[in-house]
């Protein structure tokens, strides 16, 4: 686990049974860590009326630092702890703290996404039911903690004029100069639904173009930066490459110069986090100016040729990378492809996630559901109101 460029150096020791575990960025401030915490314990300061600091410590070092949890997770609740908690009620005593002050504290989420608040009540909720647990303090203050006022943070679909710019973006040979190594990328997400991080991680193997299938068996690990295999089994699937991706394919595969499809500038490193990211923002820059913002080309210092900059933009500001996976779900569901189908090209463990999706599509579903009970009733399979085999049928329900 690294932070800032550092290492982090690891000590633990036993005290009265209990295995303790403290870590820091050099070997010098590990073993300081370690004799403090020893100074404490043999000091007894750990017991009610210990601050929420010396407690919070205590906590991570034992009941966090030995989970056999992603190293992603343990590093959020330790940013929750230092950043949030710890600040606001860390030199409070413990048995001071009201389940009010805690309230309070997850109140100032209020706003900000249901991730964030969600998070923060699940490192308060730890730290104060296992305080509660270990007898420092005589009940636990958080048991009732509810989230406040947050923002969803769903995905959509994109829009005809956004799906556009988003095909014309992609069909760019370069940008300012830089050869243009997001097309294909951008074109697997919207056509087969891939989620970002299993582009990041997809092979040459899996890419059966004479089968026109793809095989998704690996995500790149958020936060973490490893390849691994993704969370459920719902996750590995086969999806079906539509002929329209063909050519996209065939010509990122002739690019790369690596075992997996996707690539960064040497054509040989994999993509990460980071390089996604920057991908995205550039492809949302020419996106919007495809759809209509003004722009002017500024000559920054140190730079060898002007920067686009955007002057009133005109691209909508919920548009996320992860949208083009939620389009994907709604094309499904208007070219008819059952739910449960589309359950598995999704990757999805449960159904609900999937109707979800398909519950929020697009004015267009009614329209392609329209002309297929058209296309019915012109066939013959679906009786029309008003022929003679539609009144018979309903001459028929009416006598039973």
């Amino acid at each position: 686990m690294t932070k800032k460029g550092y290492s982090y150096v690891r000590k633990s020791f036993t005290f009265d049974g209990i295995r303790y575990e403290v870590s820091a960025p050099t070997e010098e401030e590990a073993i300081a860590k370690k004799l403090e915490k020893i100074r404490q314990l043999e000091a007894g300061l750990l017991d009610s009326g210990s601050t929420v600091r010396q407690w919070a410590e205590t906590w991570y070092d034992t009941y966090v630092a030995h989970r056999r949890i992603e190293d992603k997770s343990k590093k959020t609740y330790r940013n929750y702890l230092d950043n949030v908690i710890l600040p606001a009620i860390g030199s409070y005593r413990l048995n001071k703290v009201t389940p009010v002050r805690l309230q309070q504290l997850l109140n100032t989420r209020e706003g900000k996404s249901a991730s964030d608040a969600a998070k923060l009540r699940m490192t308060i909720k730890g730290l104060f039911a296992q305080a509660a647990a270990a007898r420092l303090i005589p009940f636990d203050p958080s048991a009732g903690l509810t989230l406040p006022d947050v923002t969803a943070g769903k995905h959509r679909r994109l829009t005809d004029s956004e799906r556009a710019a988003l095909i014309r973006v992609a069909s760019y040979p370069a940008f300012d100069g830089n050869p243009n190594l997001s097309g294909a990328w951008l074109m697997t997400m919207l056509r087969c639904g891939l989620r970002p991080n299993e582009t990041a991680a997809l092979k040459k193997r899996c890419v059966d173009l004479p089968g026109r299938t793809l095989r998704v068996e690996a995500a790149l690990e958020s936060g973490g930066g490893r390849v691994k295999g993704p969370k459920t089994a719902a996750g590995v699937r086969t999806v079906p490459i539509p002929e329209d991706l063909v050519p996209w394919l065939e010509r990122q595969l002739a690019l790369s110069r690596s075992e997996y499809v996707f690539v960064q500038k040497d054509r040989r490193t994999p993509l990460t986090e980071t390089s996604m990211r920057c991908r995205w923002n550039t492809v949302k820059k020419y996106m919007d100016l495809e759809l209509g913002a003004t722009f002017e080309r500024v000559k920054l210092p140190g730079a060898r040729r002007r920067s686009l900059v955007i002057l009133r933009s005109a691209l909508a500001e919920d548009l996320d990378l992860y949208d083009l996976r939620h389009t994907y779900c709604t094309d499904l569901e208007i070219a008819g492809v059952p739910i449960n189908v589309a359950k598995v090209l999704m990757g999805h463990r449960d159904i609900a996630t999937t109707a979800n999706i398909y519950t929020h599509s697009a004015d267009a579903t009614t329209a392609a559901a329209r002309e297929l009970i058209n296309a019915a009733a012109a066939a013959g399979t679906v009786p029309a109101p008003g022929t003679a085999a539609g009144t018979a049928k309903q001459d028929t329900q009416k006598t039973r």
